[in-house]
């Protein structure tokens, strides 16, 4: 027995980051139906928020939401560092929860339906899906597509529901300090900050994020230091 169906679209995109948010923009633009599952329209995602400048005319994104323009990279080894030169190409930093959300605004403005709501599960027939929806206030919906589209990044639920398939993952350990120093990125490779990964500092807003990837076995509440630079492990 089919389940009761309380919307029906063309393409049902769960995952409202800047993929999913820019593919239901890019749908609506062309009089495509689509609905876009969101689960936490207020969630920061701990990432430096680098962006190639380019981003804000290629997708016709507001530039009030870059808040630096790094043109300079250092890399550091244990014992040498080298600097790249990105005047010709720039990075801009933005916050994620500002961007992530500008981007589902400009896709609901577009014509897009923007639904907070956990992705539950999916039931495939002959020519169209239905999906199950765990709204914000806790009402289960069904949407019946014809497409559906998995957006919600490396650890996605609709992979892991339809394909049975896991991504295995890498923990971060970052604290942002308050700063308005910081105006380039930097990235340290060395087994003393993170082994066979690497640590970062970018700018974050009017702060600076340090952080590391750390696997499995990797100790997140041991800090780890070299010569000026220490990693804390207090997370904010």
């Amino acid at each position: 027995m089919h389940k009761k169906i309380d919307f029906e679209t063309n393409s049902l995109i769960i995952g409202g980051g800047p993929s999913g948010s820019t593919l239901a923009r890019r749908l609506s633009e062309n009089s495509i139906e689509n609905i876009l599952i969101e689960k936490n329209r207020t969630y920061d995602k701990p990432c430096g928020g680098g962006v190639k400048s380019t981003v804000f005319n290629e997708f016709n994104i507001p530039r009030s939401i870059e808040s630096k323009r790094i043109t300079t990279f250092t890399l550091f080894s244990k014992k040498y560092k080298a600097s790249v030169n990105l005047e010709n190409t720039p990075i801009s930093i933005v916050l994620r929860k500002e961007f992530d959300e500008k981007n589902r605004i400009l896709a609901q403005d577009a014509g897009s339906i923007v639904k907070e709501g956990k992705y539950l599960d999916s039931k495939q027939y002959d020519d169209y899906i239905i999906s199950t929806i765990l709204l914000k206030d806790n009402k289960r919906i069904n949407i019946k597509s014809k497409y559906l589209v998995g957006a919600d990044g490396v650890k996605s639920t609709v992979r892991k529901k339809i394909f049975n398939s896991y991504q295995n993952a890498l923990l971060t350990n970052y604290t942002l300090f308050k700063t308005t120093n910081s105006n380039d990125c930097k990235f340290y490779f060395a087994k003393e900050f993170s082994p066979n990964e690497y640590l970062w500092v970018f700018p974050h807003g009017d702060k600076v994020s340090v952080g590391s990837i750390l696997k499995s076995n990797s100790n997140a509440k041991t800090p780890v230091s070299y010569t000026h630079l220490t990693l804390p492990t207090k997370r904010i």
